[in-house]
């Protein structure tokens, strides 16, 4: 009996070491696993940090954009807006849509003598009937400068005429 018992004593001890050995082997598979998943994140991560960037810059470039088109770069009258612009363009574009908004009364007044005058509308541009009437518009201006130049013609060999005779 002391041999079977010995056996299974041995067998037992077999089987824990076994067993501890399964257990570090599923440690290390853990960590591992662990470990790709880390950098996994990790690479997310920067990833993630890199697009921010790029936009980032992106942004940037464009406040630079805006800046320079509110400014008084070349403008006969200095600055779009009547203030300084500040770290935020918030107050300039806020000053912006109130100023259009202002103007909306004179806008909407404008498209309604377009329609009363010429029976056109800003709304109804792709229908053409707004082309026709500027056409229209275009040939009276061009004859009526035409008139014009004519009667300057006319004045002007009056005058050699009767600059000849005197």
């Amino acid at each position: 009996m002391s041999d079977s018992l010995r056996e299974a004593n041995d067998e037992i001890s077999t089987l824990q070491q076994e067993l501890a050995e399964a257990r570090s082997v599923a440690e290390q598979d853990t960590a591992c696993e662990a470990e790709i998943i880390a950098k996994a994140h990790l690479q997310q991560a920067y990833a993630e940090n890199a697009r921010l960037r790029l936009e980032l810059r992106d942004r940037r470039t464009e406040d630079d954009e805006l800046r320079g088109i509110l400014s008084a770069n070349g403008r006969p009258f200095g600055r779009v807006i009547p203030f300084p612009l500040g770290p935020s363009l918030v107050p300039a574009v806020e000053w912006l849509i109130a100023q259009v908004d202002a103007m909306r009364p004179v806008i909407d007044a404008f498209g309604d003598w377009l329609v009363a005058k010429h029976g056109w509308d800003l709304a109804d541009s792709d229908s053409g009937n707004w082309k026709a009437a500027e056409q229209d518009r275009d040939r009276r201006w061009d004859a009526l400068l035409d008139a014009h130049h004519d009667g300057l013609n006319k004045l002007a060999a009056l005058a050699r005429t009767e600059a000849s005779r005197g």
